[in-house]
């Protein structure tokens, strides 16, 4: 315990830790509270009866009061109302679409029911062209809402993974268990999601400066050979040195994550985290999760791919004789997933940034993603849910990383 407790204190102390922990802090809450600025609202001022925008925090609240009306289980009533509130206004304004009404009338009665409309348009989607028809276009009576959702999901797996009757098997054993009818409560929204996943991949950069100097710092300047004639100097000293850094950036992780959520959901409201997934992101998305479950979800699936990339990041400090090329290798590794899902074709690219350490970690590859999306991954008729690959990958490469890196350090030579 004595030498772990030096060895944290160590990292603690180096000043490069200290300002990327500090900075990680400052972007915790800068992330919480951008989502805020993207937000407006055209009210009406109750002294003049004039139109007055409201931004950022004051729109939000704004907002959340016009909304909480049709807060609750979204029923078929309620998506019927909407329909009848729009159609007279799109008709009166000979509008195919809601951005084409003029601002003071949309900020009217069809912003109360507007987070329903994309979700009414995504239901009777062609499911050959996917193509979405206005909602004009679209039959009034929503007493089918529902069943219309479920043959979505048919098609769109037809659609995806026509070949794959596994893949279409399981994702229809997954939607059963998604509850409906849906519930919305207005705040937390998919530009916060977003946002989370960035400070992710940011804490990942800032772990990786911190876990690259582990090993290769005291072969660098010779302090290792020292080490290595003490008692404790080989696998004792590396075991700790592992321990040490998987606490520092996990307590990182868990500490900036935490102040995002908290700033994130205070602002935005936490009744909100009782919504649907379905309701923010897709109809078709498969877990049964509302907004509060979907963040517990993505940040415990970005810890699990922090903890297997930083391995693999002690695995190169250990294998590497200077603090340079320990970072560089160290950063390449960060943004591999997503190189790889960019330059390789669809089918070997999932495969390979799914298997890559830290495969959920990124922007458009995120853990996020892959929860709300429909991919699989495939080996002859056997089908993989990506979620579950990446956990799978990342549990399997902690391990077996860590094992190398102290193997590494034990046997070295210069």
């Amino acid at each position: 315990m004595r030498m772990l407790r030096l060895e944290l204190k160590r990292l603690y102390k180096t000043r490069l830790n200290g300002i990327l922990l500090i900075l990680s802090l400052l972007l915790s809450v800068l992330f919480a509270y951008l989502p805020t600025t993207w937000v407006s609202y055209l009210d009406r001022d109750e002294a003049t009866g004039e139109a007055v925008w409201r931004q950022g925090l004051e729109a939000v609240q704004c907002i959340r009061k016009v909304r909480s009306q049709v807060e609750g289980p979204v029923t078929p009533d309620t998506l019927q109302k909407a329909m009848d509130t729009i159609r007279p206004v799109l008709e009166e304004y000979e509008a195919a679409y809601l951005y084409a009404l003029p601002s003071e009338v949309f900020f009217g009665a069809p912003f109360l029911y507007e987070p329903f409309y994309s979700r009414i348009q995504e239901s009777v989607m062609d499911p050959d062209t996917g193509l979405a028809p206005g909602l004009l276009q679209i039959d009034p009576d929503q007493e089918t809402f529902y069943l219309r959702c479920d043959r979505r999901l048919e098609a769109l797996l037809k659609l995806e993974q026509g070949n794959y009757p596994s893949a279409q098997a399981f994702a229809q054993r997954m939607y059963e268990k998604v509850n409906k009818p849906f519930s919305y409560y207005d705040g937390v929204g998919t530009e916060s999601m977003d946002y989370l996943i960035i400070l992710i991949f940011v804490i990942a950069i800032f772990g990786a400066a911190t876990a690259a100097p582990a090993f290769s710092s005291d072969r660098q300047t010779g302090a290792e050979e020292i080490w290595r004639a003490a008692k404790h100097g080989r696998l004792k000293l590396g075991a700790v040195k592992l321990l040490a850094a998987a606490l520092v950036v996990g307590g990182m992780y868990f500490l900036c994550t935490t102040v995002y959520l908290v700033v994130c959901n205070s602002l935005f409201g936490w009744k909100s985290l009782q919504s649907s997934l379905q309701i923010l992101y897709s109809i078709s998305s498969l877990p049964a999760l509302d907004i509060g479950g979907l963040e517990i979800a993505v940040t415990a699936g970005g810890f699990l791919s922090l903890l297997s990339l930083m391995s693999f990041v002690l695995f190169l400090s250990a294998r590497q004789n200077s603090v340079a090329s320990s970072m560089a290798l160290s950063f390449l590794a960060c943004v591999l997933p997503m190189l790889a899902a960019i330059v390789l074709p669809d089918g070997i690219g999932d495969w390979v940034r799914c298997l890559l350490p830290g495969g959920g970690i990124g922007l458009q590859n995120s853990f996020l993603y892959e929860l709300v999306d429909l991919h699989f991954l495939h080996v002859g008729q056997a089908s993989f849910w990506t979620p579950y690959a990446l956990l799978i990958a990342a549990a399997a490469q902690v391990p077996l990383f860590l094992f190398l890196a102290l193997f590494s350090y034990c046997r070295r030579r210069r």
